[in-house]
Formats: structure tokens, C-alpha cells, sequence
């Protein structure tokens, strides 16, 4: 996943990967508060990107990796 600043108050998350399905993203420390699927693969500002999830607070790099 790629890690986006959109503002104060959120973080997004670009899933590069694959489609975002439940299973397919980390939910055990906090939910994302916004999740957008694209239906296909789209180039975001260079970033080839099947959607994203936005969390309030910044995911930790362990939780990143997994």
C-alpha cells in the first residue's frame, strides 16, 4: 500500500495490489473511515492504484507489512 496525506484528519492508503475485498486490508488496531474501489486499476499521480481506505490516524509500519 501507498501512504497519501490527504489533510489533517485523515491518511490514505492506496492498495497497489489487488482489489479491496474484506480480508484485504488491516483492521485490528482501527477501521478505515473511507474505503473507495476504482472497479479497475487507475495511475493516481504515478501510483497505479485499485482504490484506497483512509484511517484517521497513520498505520505502523509492522501493520503495513503484514
Amino acid at each position: 500500500m501507498e501512504e497519501q496525506n490527504t489533510n489533517a484528519m485523515s491518511y490514505r492508503y492506496y492498495s497497489t495490489e489487488r482489489p479491496i475485498n474484506p480480508g484485504t486490508f488491516p483492521t485490528n488496531r482501527q477501521r478505515p473511515v473511507k474505503i473507495v474501489n476504482f472497479g479497475t486499476r487507475q495511475n493516481i499521480g504515478g501510483i497505479k492504484a485499485w482504490g484506497y481506505l483512509e484511517y484517521l490516524k497513520p498505520l505502523s509500519d509492522d501493520v503495513l507489512m503484514t
